[in-house]
């Protein structure tokens, strides 16, 4: 038995794969290229010298069988965790929105969820990180609103303004609605859940990743320090 990791080297994923290897799972993890990966993987042969950890190559996770390879070379894998993700922001220089957030969101979904039904019938359950975006447009929202497994944020992606966050938050909504109608329209045999998190934040992995490659989370935190810092 082994977890399936996507987006391994991101930073929730490189922690929930801490996680993993702390208790003794077997982990395989996608990343999108090597570079990616090496710096992980050293790190956690060190930290956990009797890991099982090995990283594999999805350079396109937005290809209809991008983890087909992956899945079909370890048979082992009975649980997947889906983490990849765009996160670009602030990094667009003239791209589309769509390109950059929208399409990688739930083409990147429905591609793992695809392969997995096809190719993977082995595994029992399916996680995907999603966003309390997808569920409401009031992150503010007083402590006696219920949020239901049946609410959606029903913002369109047409409404974003160009505004990249929005652009971002927006994506989370299409991509699990898409992924949640694979599911239903095709009976998959796995159990699929997502989890829907507000905000995200934390120490980086790697140190030397600080200040880098922060997730969005932890940049509107820097954001918010610096704007203190100026004055504004």
């Amino acid at each position: 038995m082994s977890v399936l990791v996507s987006g391994a080297n991101g930073f929730l994923a490189a922690h929930i794969t801490d996680d993993l290897l702390k208790h003794g799972y077997p982990v395989v993890g996608t990343v999108r290229s090597t570079a990616k990966s090496d710096p992980f993987l050293k790190h956690f042969k060190e930290k956990y010298p009797d890991a099982k950890l090995e990283y594999e190559i999805v350079q396109h996770i937005t290809e209809p069988d991008a983890f087909t390879p992956v899945l079909q070379k370890h048979p082992d894998i009975e649980y997947v965790i889906h983490t990849a993700a765009s996160t670009a922001i602030g990094a667009l220089e003239g791209q589309d929105m769509k390109d950059v957030f929208l399409t990688p969101a739930i083409e990147g979904s429905l591609s793992i969820l695809r392969s997995v039904h096809e190719h993977a019938p082995q595994v029992k359950n399916v996680v995907m990180t999603s966003s309390i975006a997808a569920t409401t447009s009031d992150f503010y929202a007083q402590h006696t609103k219920v949020y239901r497994p049946d609410g959606w944020n029903e913002i369109k992606w047409e409404d974003n303004g160009g505004n990249e966050t929005l652009a971002y938050a927006i994506s989370k909504v299409y991509a699990e609605k898409a992924a949640r109608n694979f599911v239903k329209e095709n009976n998959v045999k796995y159990k699929f859940t997502t989890v829907n998190p507000a905000i995200v934040v934390g120490p980086q992995l790697l140190d030397s990743h600080c200040g880098k490659t922060l997730n969005i989370s932890n940049q509107w935190m820097l954001g918010a320090v610096e704007d203190v810092k100026t004055g504004i």
